[in-house]
């Protein structure tokens, strides 16, 4: 559920385009937002790599909590 919601830009770019004045925006969208509609590619680039490294965060930290070790008989 955290990771998903890292992935939530297909949606809201679907349904809302963001929203009235970016009120729906998530970090995905505010990327596309910045990058592609303001032709601002650098800082879209810099939100990726953002983007990034929290997924890797995330992942990293949910896979050590739900880890589980291995039962020898």
């Amino acid at each position: 559920m955290a990771t998903g919601s890292l992935r939530f830009f297909d949606l809201i770019y679907v349904m809302t385009y963001g929203g009235p004045n970016h009120a729906s925006e998530v970090i995905a969208s505010y990327m596309y937002y910045k990058a592609f509609r303001t032709y601002q590619y650098g800082y879209g680039s810099a939100i990726s790599v953002v983007l990034l490294l929290l997924c890797l965060i995330v992942t990293v930290i949910l896979k050590k909590m739900f880890s589980s070790e291995e039962i020898q008989y």
